[in-house]
């Protein structure tokens, strides 16, 4: 979501088909699985579920197959590593996500959603050096990021480090 598309979409009615149809579905937290798993984005698509619905678990091995199938076509694949590793952090199998986020920030260096959450699964598994050189890096380019500011908040507390942590406090509550 941080990355911005510069190309100017025309204005057209969307005809319904499996793509649009497995979009919409996430949108509302739903896992389609009508898709018919037929290419890379009908594998892929409906794991975006994965990103705005949070109660539902019945999706993840569904998902989680889906997900590997693509990447069985497309290895270099941003989106469905990315997925892919969201899926294991909510299945509570950060060491996978850790392997995953770490490839997939060679892919894609300046995108933010997996630098944050490479930077925050090093965090929740006490690599604080790790997690504090990612988000120092990336605090260069989203330095009014509410949640990399917070963040960085819980890093400089876990080092103890008040000064830095009262810092990124006040611009928390400036934002």
């Amino acid at each position: 979501s941080s990355e911005k598309n510069t190309i100017e979409v025309p204005d057209l009615p969307i005809k319904a088909n499996p793509y649009t149809a497995a979009v919409e579905s996430a949108k509302i937290g739903i896992y389609d699985e009508n898709t018919g798993n037929s290419d890379f984005f009908t594998l892929v698509l409906p794991s975006l579920v994965v990103v705005t619905s949070f109660t539902n678990q019945d999706y993840y091995p569904l998902s989680e197959k889906a997900l590997k199938q693509a990447l069985e076509l497309n290895k270099k694949s941003v989106l469905a590593n990315y997925l892919l590793a969201r899926l294991y952090l909510r299945m509570n199998k950060t060491e996978n996500a850790i392997k995953i986020l770490e490839e997939t920030v060679k892919l894609a260096p300046e995108c933010y959603e997996v630098n944050y959450y490479l930077a925050n699964s090093y965090y929740s598994i006490g690599k604080i050096q790790e997690a504090e050189k990612i988000t120092n890096s990336m605090l260069l380019k989203f330095s009014r990021n509410l949640s990399l500011l917070k963040l960085c908040t819980e890093i400089s507390f876990a080092k103890k480090d008040f000064l830095s942590a009262e810092q990124y406090i006040a611009q928390v509550l400036q934002h």
